[in-house]
């Protein structure tokens, strides 16, 4: 599981230049004329002054409340019971959150009251049903009188709201989103401003299951108002892993959520990866990640880094030392007043190697995605291989092996890229593309393989129909025994 703090801190460099144009449309189904599903999951402690009548009108109000100021953007439904409930007693209401990355359709809200010390103490948190991601900080407030207790929470509930949008397109380093209700909201204004900064996430489909997975330290911000239900975004991306955003399976799409950003002051710790170690660096600061106009800068004193400057949503954070650039542009979205510790090493030699080690990951992972899409190519043309349906089994093997080809083609040319790196800093010892290879040999049996039956699928449209029936069967059931998960054959 992956904690949703982990958008905020990471260790490389960052660079916001451009996107590819990958992803053309989105798979994944925006919702844009589909309500939230908020599902509130008010927990009242027991205590004398936290009475039956209270919890009733609590439960009312705040339904009302919330009701009314998300109008038909959302439907409100308050609830007492949940799995999670226990272990919030015993983590706490953080961790839990932090812990939890399970997809389903709905928005979950927990808020939690407590009477001590003459006062009514509320906390509350969320999780997003369609990202997979908590709110990276959970709220507290505190009030003296009953009667205040589901204001309080209603404004804490909605401050902290964030709408979720899927990709539709990327043109350059410009997304343009879906936002889910959009097409049933009066305006989306009141819930996207420009500047709103979005975290973003892979959804992936294994089986019949999906899945999700953070984009670390990529980022979206609204560059315009929001219209028809759509806005459109700046994307901003630490990793050169995460330049190129695909949708091919098995990654159904990409989704993000707008985080609770502000306007805050920017403290920094800047740590030694390796020892621990506080780093002494010069520091510079942005509020745009080409770092154009003004900029605040200074040093690190024992590893802080506090100009006492208010940013407001992200800002964009470039080390240096000795007039050699460590880092790119680090984004750091504001969410509270937390000091981020940056990990990082001091050596730009050690800095380039960390980049070549982020090109062969994410060759890897390229890798890993195109052998399961392999894989998906060959269940279909073995769906369709049947004495009635040969023509188009043909035809879907024929695009099917062109794809594999290009695959092929492309993952070659990474690792040309990855090695003619290593050779201009002198990598000691070069990357071991071992792993790669491997991978490499059996996507190119995967491809031998298809071209086969492609062959076989050919001769068997020529004769005669029983002869057809046979080659369909056999070649079927060749192509069953040779994939991955080892379905039954003949």
């Amino acid at each position: 599981m992956t904690s949703t703090r982990a958008l905020f801190i990471g260790l490389l460099s960052f660079s916001a230049i451009s996107a590819s144009s990958a992803v053309s449309s989105a798979a994944l189904d925006p919702e844009l004329k589909s309500p939230y599903q908020i599902r509130l999951v008010l927990s009242v402690a027991e205590h004398r002054m936290l009475t039956p009548q209270f919890h009733k009108q609590l439960e009312s109000d705040l339904r009302d409340q919330l009701q009314l100021a998300f109008g038909k953007l959302a439907q409100v439904e308050v609830v007492r019971a949940h799995p999670l409930l226990g272990g919030i007693r015993n983590k706490g209401l953080q961790a839990t959150l932090d812990a939890w990355d399970e997809l389903s359709d709905s928005r979950t809200v927990f808020v939690l009251v407590d009477f001590a010390d003459g006062e009514y103490r509320v906390q509350t948190g969320q999780h997003d049903g369609m990202t997979g991601l908590s709110n990276p900080v959970v709220r507290r407030a505190a009030v003296a009188v009953p009667q205040r207790v589901a204001d309080t929470a209603a404004r804490l509930i909605l401050d902290d709201f964030g709408v979720v949008g899927t990709f539709q397109s990327v043109e350059g380093a410009e997304v343009k989103l879906a936002i889910k209700g959009g097409q049933l909201a009066d305006s989306l204004a009141p819930w996207i401003k420009v500047g709103d900064a979005f975290a973003i996430v892979k959804i992936t489909k294994e089986g019949a299951a999906l899945r999700a997975a953070p984009v670390e330290w990529a980022i979206l911000q609204a560059v315009a108002p929001p219209e028809g239900g759509h806005v459109r975004c700046r994307y901003a991306y630490r990793y050169s892993g995460d330049q190129l955003l695909t949708d091919r399976p098995p990654i159904a799409g990409y989704r993000c959520i707008k985080l609770p950003t502000k306007t805050a002051p920017l403290r920094l710790r800047l740590v030694n990866q390796n020892t621990g170690d506080f780093l002494n660096l010069k520091v510079q600061v942005s509020t745009n990640p080409d770092f154009k106009g003004e900029l605040v800068e200074g040093a690190a004193v024992q590893g802080l880094f506090d100009p006492k400057v208010a940013f407001t949503n992200v800002a964009y954070v470039k080390i240096s030392s000795g007039g050699a650039d460590l880092t790119g542009a680090i984004p750091v979205p504001l969410v509270d007043d937390r000091t981020v510790v940056l990990r990082m090493v001091d050596n730009p030699k050690a800095i380039q190697q960390g980049e070549v080690e982020s090109q062969k990951q994410h060759w890897l992972r390229r890798y890993v995605e195109a052998l399961a899409l392999a894989e998906h190519r060959l269940s279909q043309f073995n769906d369709v291989l049947t004495p009635k349906t040969l023509e188009r089994a043909l035809k879907l093997g024929r695009e099917s092996l062109e794809a594999m080809a290009a695959d092929m083609n492309s993952l070659a040319t990474m690792r040309g890229d990855i090695e003619k790196r290593a050779a201009e800093i002198r990598m000691d010892p070069p990357p071991d593309l071992r792993d790669g290879q491997r991978m490499a040999d059996a996507l190119a049996r995967r491809h031998d393989q298809l071209k086969k039956h492609l062959v076989a699928v050919e001769k068997a449209l020529k004769s005669s129909d029983e002869t057809r029936e046979l080659e369909a069967t056999l070649q079927r059931a060749v192509g069953l025994e040779k994939q991955a998960d080892f379905e039954p054959s003949i």
